[in-house]
């Protein structure tokens, strides 16, 4: 068993990153060609296909790296990487980045403001993610700006 502060401050970074799904910002919206879908970064940029996808955009202490896809359609992506997670232990400071080999799913496209974009991601960990987990759903930002 895990040390309760521990425990506490894992669900307080888990409760922290899981990020808000935003609505789509259709003034500043890039033109995007439909069926084409997007992550939009930390910038309020669309990306296709990013090598990285940072989840905690205040301080990148979450964020999968390295991403290598398999298919990416309108409908879904596929691929692999690894997440580069900070427990925050004692401190996000002083805590020590931790990684984990993951397969990534992209999902839940909105559309709007011209831009296709993939809203949720799902981490499955062939040898285990943090705290143990197998798999872990994320809903991205997906604000352009």
């Amino acid at each position: 068993p895990m040390p309760r502060s521990r425990t506490r401050t894992i669900a307080a970074v888990a409760a922290a990153t899981s990020l808000a799904v935003t609505g789509l910002a259709a003034a500043a919206a890039p033109a995007f060609a439909a069926g084409k879908p997007v992550v939009i970064d930390c910038k309020g940029k669309g990306v296709a296909k990013p090598k990285d996808i940072v989840l905690a955009c205040a301080d990148a202490n979450v964020a999968v790296t390295g991403l290598k896809w398999t298919s990416w359609t309108a409908n879904a992506a596929k691929g692999s990487g690894t997440l580069s997670w900070n427990p925050c232990i004692p401190t996000c400071v002083a805590g020590k980045a931790e990684t984990f080999p993951v397969k990534v799913t992209l999902g839940r496209l909105a559309s709007g403001g011209g831009l296709d974009v993939f809203s949720g991601m799902t981490l499955a960990f062939p040898k285990g993610g943090p705290t143990g987990e197998k798999t872990s759903t994320y809903l991205l930002d997906n604000a352009a700006r």
